[in-house]
């Protein structure tokens, strides 16, 4: 039997198991807390780029909070050293996705000077939309025309239709065609004349943000998508690293795939059991 180099002896079988998988191979890492599974994915980044010659650049590492990347930053800068740990392209898909548009934006026709729009900017402008919406239609809204949007509920919707691909214009075509056909609304879910009442606030949200040339975090990624679609050439990645990967939704899976390009080299660190 192979002795274990000396790095990688204080590791149990299953995460040196993990640790020593062929980088070429993707690998699904999943396991409950306090198990090591961060652990597990840092010794492997450092692995690819000891072992295996991976040039740290080439490696994208995304975790779901900027507290956990900070984290796993202070982890790499202890086993690979700082100039390499920095080197990494590390941070959310929020994050990620930010700098490649501040970079290479303007091939979607993104200004790269856009600014942020955060979630609580959001909620106010929204709220200024309805307040709008309510005022213009006054005294004379009755019925289904009375509007039962509320701010933190028609950002919420918003956000669903933005991580569908889900534009104004395509929402309310949808949102027609259920009505027509009287599709059967799953308890729990938003009536279609509801999402109806919604199509003008997303629509003038949308060109709020665009007047103040603002991204939202559902435009951040939905233009990542767009970006590396367009100019897959403008990431040059070897393996991606995704953590908490149970929290992944369909825009940030399509964004996985994408940075992983051709080779398709994905480490995933999950728990099933905080999976929703």
């Amino acid at each position: 039997m192979n002795e274990r180099p000396k790095h990688l002896r204080n590791l149990n079988d299953a995460q040196y198991a993990a640790v020593i998988h062929d980088p070429n191979v993707p690998l699904q890492i999943l396991a409950g807390p306090g198990s090591g599974k961060t652990r597990t994915l840092t010794y492997r980044i450092a692995h690819l780029i000891d072992i295996h010659g991976v040039p740290p650049s080439r490696i994208v590492a995304v975790t779901f909070t900027n507290k956990a990347a900070s984290e796993l930053r202070v982890r790499l800068d202890a086993l690979i050293g700082q100039a390499s740990s920095s080197s990494l392209i590390l941070g959310t898909f929020h994050s990620i996705c930010g700098r490649l548009l501040r970079k290479y934006g303007s091939a979607i026709q993104i200004p790269t000077n856009f600014s942020i729009c955060d979630a609580d900017e959001s909620k106010k402008i929204i709220n200024r939309i309805l307040k709008d919406i309510i005022a213009t239609s006054g005294s004379h809204a009755s019925g289904n025309q009375k509007s039962e949007l509320k701010d933190s509920i028609a950002l919420e919707l918003i956000s669903k239709a933005k991580a569908k691909g889900l534009n104004p214009e395509e929402l309310e075509a949808k949102v027609r065609r259920d009505i027509q056909a009287n599709v059967t609304v799953p308890k729990g879910e938003t009536s279609p004349h509801v999402m109806l009442q919604l199509v003008p606030v997303y629509s003038q949200y949308i060109d709020e943000c665009k007047r103040h040339n603002a991204l939202d975090f559902d435009d951040l990624l939905a233009y990542g998508v767009k970006l590396l679609k367009a100019r897959p050439d403008c990431v040059d990645c070897h393996h991606v690293f995704v953590d908490e990967f149970q929290d992944t939704n369909t825009v940030q899976f399509e964004l996985m795939a994408k940075l992983a390009g051709k080779n398709g080299n994905v480490s995933i660190v999950g728990d099933p059991d905080q999976s929703s």
